[in-house]
């Protein structure tokens, strides 16, 4: 089994590699899809569940393999399919984000546990009783990479249940943002244009407000 492990986790850094430099990545940008837009939306248009089928999947495992397009396609569907997508890109960038999970707690996190668990006790505990606390928060907040959230959630004892939970409704707030923006998507000139300020504040306000139960929980809840 320790074998097929390492060989799981040669394929996937090999298809990453492969994507890197095939020169792929060069056309999953922003500036490309608004180039694009009109002909996605034409097939949208003359095919639409069809469309959706295929936007899921394209989602699914290309988040599956840790590629860092979960706001670019958030944008996508706002454009394509509106603010309805959310109905379907939630569960998809969840089940994703669960495979991904899955995957690196099989390569990584086993190996973690096995060999540096004890001198984890304490941080285990913490994980295992607010684990979905701090996964929800984090979550919210759209400066995490996604993909990046995943891979360390796994290296944790957190549940399969907790995660996938927690992932679900943490990023609702931060998907329906860039849904919205999809609907805008002629005034977008970068990723960047959408996450500002006062927008961050009011997601990091909404953080502390999440916070303050586990916060309950842990302190007084005793």
């Amino acid at each position: 089994m320790k074998y097929v492990r390492w060989v799981l986790a040669g394929l996937i850094v090999t298809l990453i590699i492969g994507a890197y430099v095939s020169g792929v990545l060069e056309y999953v940008t922003l500036n490309h899809f608004k180039q694009c837009a009109h002909v996605f939306s034409n097939y949208t248009k003359l095919h639409c569940m069809q469309s959706i089928v295929i936007f899921c999947v394209v989602c699914f495992f290309s988040l599956v393999l840790s590629f860092p397009w979960a706001a670019l396609f958030s944008i996508a569907a706002g454009y394509l399919f509106g603010l309805m997508s959310l109905l379907f890109v939630v569960p998809t960038f969840t089940l994703a984000a669960a495979g991904a999970f899955l995957i690196a707690r099989y390569v990584l996190g086993t190996y973690v546990q096995e060999h540096w668990g004890v001198y984890l006790r304490v941080f285990n505990t913490e994980m295992e009783r607010y684990g979905g606390w701090y996964l929800l928060v984090v979550r919210i907040l759209p400066i995490f990479p996604y993909f990046l959230i995943n891979s360390v959630a796994a290296l944790t004892p957190i549940s399969l249940r907790a995660f996938c939970a927690a992932t679900f409704f943490g990023i609702i707030p931060p998907t329906a943002l860039f849904v919205f923006a999809g609907t805008k998507l002629a005034f977008i000139t970068s990723i960047s244009d959408i996450i500002s300020w006062p927008v961050l504040g009011v997601f990091i306000l909404l953080a502390i407000v999440l916070v303050i139960p586990m916060l309950y929980q842990r302190f007084f809840a005793r």
